[in-house]
């Protein structure tokens, strides 16, 4: 579709033989992908569906229309204190995001601590992620972080971790820690992204499967 503003310039460009597709066919419809392939045929040339990786050289309208009403990825995820009345769902987190998931009565004498604090991200009226900071001495611990499958790669989790280090500096905290499976790779990332460095490790600490833990702090200066 941008033949109409780069054609002059494709055409000044190209040193090899080229043709530019039909109007009609400027679209990557199923119709022009059948011809692409015919004409592959023609040739003796056949790709597989691995050969073929996404180039985007512009935002998608969708991207673009979120930037100008200063919306993020997360759209309408906000995020609050979690009640009794989200131990059902929050519960629900933990026997799909943890090997070893807390029951709901860990859950309420938890929410009862004056020393444990609870987040829940939330959807259209649904739980889809949960945090737990506790804080004792001086130190903050982060017990639990949680983002339901379907709504992970949204910025949640990032979120929760932001609440959760700005709650501990209201709080006087100067150092946080948690712990993470070695093989998280996707969370180690996002922990190191938020202040966390890695000192020290306590081997094969998870279980289903066994898997040791990385010991992560964040130290203010």
């Amino acid at each position: 579709d941008g033949v109409p503003v780069f054609g002059g310039r494709i055409a000044g460009e190209l040193r090899v033989p080229y043709a530019f597709a039909p109007a009609q066919n400027s679209l990557q419809r199923a119709a022009s992908v059948a011809a692409l392939g015919m004409e592959y045929a023609k040739r003796g040339r056949t790709v597989t569906a691995a050969e073929f990786k996404p180039d985007y050289l512009r935002k998608s309208q969708a991207e673009r229309e979120r930037e100008e009403q200063g919306l993020s990825r997360t759209g309408n995820v906000s995020l609050r204190p979690m009640t009794h009345d989200d131990l059902t769902a929050v519960w629900y987190l933990e026997q799909t995001c943890f090997s070893d998931p807390w029951s709901k009565k860990l859950l309420e004498e938890a929410l009862g601590h004056d020393y444990d604090h609870f987040w829940v991200a939330e959807s259209d009226g649904r739980v889809c992620g949960c945090a737990n900071l506790r804080i004792l001495a001086g130190e903050g611990e982060i017990e639990r972080i949680a983002v339901e499958p379907a709504f992970r790669r949204q910025g949640i989790g990032r979120k929760l971790m932001e609440i959760m280090i700005g709650f501990s500096a209201k709080k006087g905290v100067s150092a946080i820690t948690l712990e993470v499976r070695a093989g998280n790779e996707a969370a180690r990332k996002l922990y190191e992204s938020c202040g966390f460095a890695e000192e020290g490790l306590r081997r094969e600490y998870y279980r289903n499967p066994t898997e040791d833990a990385v010991i992560m702090w964040r130290r203010d200066p």
